[in-house]
C-alpha cells in the first residue's frame, strides 16, 4: 500500500521503496495501523497472539453469511468462547485480560 502525506506520529513508519521512491505499507503493518487508529491498539509485532487484533474486532462490525448477526456475541459458527468474550470484554470498555488469560 503506498502512503503519502504525514505520518511522522504514527506507530507504524512506512519504509521508502528503493524503485519507485514511494513510500510503503506491508499488509500486517496496515493491518496495525487500522487497530491503533480504530480501536487504540498497540502494534502486534511484539504482542501477545490471544489480545485483540484488529482484524478480530473489526469482524464484529462487517459480517458475512446468512446467520451473521443471529448470535450478537458470535462473528462466525465456530468462534473459540474466549475468543468472543476476549473481543467482547475490549469492545464494552472492560477488562479483557482474564478471558485472554483463561483460554482453553
Amino acid at each position: 500500500m503506498i502512503i503519502e502525506g504525514d505520518f511522522t506520529d504514527w506507530p507504524v513508519k512506512p519504509k521508502k521503496d528503493n524503485e519507485t521512491g514511494a513510500f510503503v505499507l506491508s499488509t500486517a503493518q496496515w493491518t496495525d495501523l487500522l487497530g491503533w487508529l480504530m480501536f487504540d491498539l498497540p502494534p502486534q509485532a511484539k504482542a501477545d497472539p490471544f489480545e485483540p487484533t484488529f482484524r478480530s474486532v473489526f469482524s464484529y462490525f462487517v459480517r458475512r453469511g446468512p446467520d451473521a448477526f443471529s448470535i450478537p456475541f458470535e462473528n462466525h459458527r465456530k468462534q473459540k468462547e474466549w475468543d468472543q468474550q476476549v473481543n467482547n470484554a475490549f469492545l464494552l470498555g472492560l477488562s479483557w485480560e482474564y478471558p485472554q488469560s483463561s483460554r482453553s
